[in-house]
C-alpha cells in the first residue's frame, strides 16, 4: 500500500507542477455519514504515534474541515461505548480506516455506513466526469448509426468531436485542475477514435493550414537546401508540420544498411557517424537544425540524444485470424497531460518515412482531426512543449498509428530530449545509467 501511495504522489506532481511552487498545505473535508461516532487521528511518523484531531467527536451526520499537509497520513477510529462496544460493526470489534493527503485540491473523505473512509480528490472527480462523458457519447453514436450503412469516418470523427465539447463545456467550469480532465478525455476519446480514423485505407492526408519554405544552410555548401513545409498544427504546445522530401533514399538506406532485420533496432548517432559517405550525419544535423528553428528559443544539444530507433510496421507479422496487423494505438511520446517539463524528458518527435505500406500505416491525430497520409522522403515532426512555459499540452498531440494491411511501412525516428549534453546522457534521466558513447558535435 505505501509503494502505491508514494507511485500516485509522484504521479499526481507531475500532473499539477505548479502545486510545487505553492505551499504543501492542504485542506480535508471530512465527513461522518456512518451511524457511529467516530475519532480522527493523525499519524505523528517522527514520533511513531496516533495524535487526536477531533476535539470534540464526530456524531453521526456531522463534518470538519482539516487543515494538513501533502503526505500526512490518518486514521479515522471507530468510538466503543461505555462498555467498550461498538454496536454498530458486524463483530462489535471497533472498526479503522484511514487516507493519504494528496496533491491534488478538492479532498473529501466520507465515512460510510460500512465504515469504509471514501476518499475524492479532484483528480478522481475529472476521471469520473471524463469517463462519463465518453460513455455518452459512445452511446449515442451507437444509438444513430445505422449498421446497415458505410461508415464515414470523418464523420464519426466530427460527431465525437461535437459531442465531447458540449460536454466539456457543461463540467469544465467544476474543476480547477481542468489540464488534467482535458487531457484525460482526449486521451479516451483518441482511443476511441482510432478505427474510425483508420477505417477508410484511401483517405487522403489532412489539407494543411498553410505551407511555407525552410532554409537549411550549412558552412560546407555555397547554396542552401529548400523545403516545402505543411503547417498542419501551430499551437503554443503542439506543433504537427511535414517537411517534404526531407530525407534522400542514399540516406534512409545508409541508416538502414548499418541496422540488422530484426525489428526495432537502436543505433548510436556516434556510430552512425562513423560510416562512409556522410549521409549519416547530413540528415541528423538537419534534425537538429530543424528543431532548433521550430521550438523557437531553445537549442538542442546532438550530444547525449538517444539513437535513431528503426520501426518496421508490417502486414506480413500479423498472425492470419482474429488477429490486427501492425500498428500503434493512440499515445502519447511524452507528458501531455499539461505538466512542467523536466529535466531530460522528450519535447518532440520526427519520423521519416523511408518505405510506406501498401495500403494502410497512416498516422491520425484524432483530437486535432489531422491524417497523415505517409510519403517516402517526407518526415513529420511533431513538438508538445510549449517553449516559452515549458509545459507539455494536454493531450491535442496523441499519436495513432492505424494498422498496416498490405506491404510494410519502414520509418526512421528520433526524440528530442532538452537537457541532455556530452557529460549527462538520456541514459541519465531513464535511470539506466549504462555507457554510451556521447554524440558527437555536429559536422562543420
Amino acid at each position: 500500500m505505501s509503494m502505491l501511495i508514494s507511485f500516485l504522489v509522484a504521479l499526481i506532481s507531475l500532473f499539477f507542477p505548479y502545486c510545487a511552487a505553492q505551499a504543501n498545505a492542504r485542506e480535508v473535508y471530512v465527513v461522518n455519514a456512518g451511524r457511529s461516532t467516530v475519532e480522527l487521528y493523525w499519524y505523528n511518523e517522527e514520533e511513531d504515534a496516533f495524535e487526536l484531531e477531533s476535539d470534540p467527536d464526530m456524531l453521526p451526520g456531522t463534518d470538519m474541515d482539516t487543515q494538513t499537509f501533502v503526505g500526512h497520513a490518518f486514521e479515522i477510529w471507530e468510538k466503543p461505548n461505555s462498555r467498550g462496544e461498538c454496536r454498530h460493526a458486524p463483530d462489535g470489534e471497533c472498526r479503522k480506516c484511514f487516507y493519504i493527503v494528496t496533491k491534488y485540491t478538492e479532498q473529501m473523505v466520507t465515512v460510510t455506513e460500512d465504515f469504509e473512509c471514501q476518499f475524492e480528490d479532484s483528480n478522481i472527480l475529472a476521471t469520473k466526469k471524463a469517463t462519463d462523458i465518453v460513455g455518452k457519447c459512445r452511446s449515442e453514436m451507437k444509438e444513430d448509426s445505422d449498421p446497415d450503412q458505410e461508415v464515414d469516418p470523418m464523420s464519426m470523427v466530427n460527431t465525437l468531436s461535437e459531442c465531447t465539447k458540449l460536454g466539456i463545456n457543461d463540467v469544465l467550469h467544476e474543476f480547477q485542475e481542468e489540464k488534467y480532465f482535458e487531457s484525460t478525455l482526449r486521451q479516451r476519446m483518441a482511443n476511441l477514435a482510432h478505427d474510425y480514423m483508420c477505417a477508410d485505407d484511401d483517405i487522403e492526408s489532412t489539407e494543411p493550414d498553410y505551407e511555407n519554405d525552410w532554409e537549411y544552410e550549412t558552412d560546407s555548401s555555397d547554396s542552401a537546401q529548400s523545403f516545402t513545409v505543411q503547417v498542419h498544427v501551430e499551437q503554443k504546445s503542439a506543433q504537427i508540420y511535414v517537411l517534404e522530401q526531407f530525407v534522400t533514399e542514399e540516406e534512409c538506406q545508409a541508416i538502414l544498411d548499418a541496422s540488422s532485420d530484426q525489428g526495432k533496432v537502436r543505433l548510436s548517432l556516434f556510430e552512425l557517424s562513423l560510416l562512409e559517405g556522410g549521409f549519416i550525419q547530413n540528415v541528423v544535423n538537419r534534425m537538429y537544425s530543424y528543431a532548433d528553428e521550430a521550438l523557437e528559443g531553445i537549442h538542442f544539444d546532438m550530444q547525449g540524444q538517444e539513437p535513431l530507433d528503426i520501426i518496421r510496421y508490417s502486414h506480413a507479422t500479423a498472425p492470419a485470424e482474429n488477429q490486427r496487423p501492425d500498428q500503434h494505438m493512440a499515445h502519447c511520446n511524452d507528458g501531455c497531460n499539461g505538466q512542467q517539463h523536466q529535466e531530460g524528458d522528450g519535447v518532440a518527435t520526427i519520423l521519416m518515412y523511408c518505405q510506406v505500406a501498401d495500403r494502410g500505416g497512416h498516422d491520425s491525430f484524432p483530437n486535432l482531426g489531422v491524417h497523415v497520409k505517409p510519403r517516402v522522403g517526407d518526415a513529420l515532426f511533431v513538438s508538445y512543449m510549449d517553449p516559452a512555459s515549458q509545459l507539455y499540452d494536454t493531450g491535442f498531440t496523441n499519436h495513432t498509428v492505424c494498422p498496416v494491411h498490405e506491404g510494410t511501412k519502414v520509418v526512421i525516428s528520433q526524440r528530442i530530449r532538452l537537457g541532455v549534453s556530452q557529460k549527462t546522457l538520456y541514459t541519465h534521466f531513464d535511470g539506466t545509467h549504462q555507457d554510451v558513447v556521447p554524440c558527437p558535435a555536429p559536422a562543420v
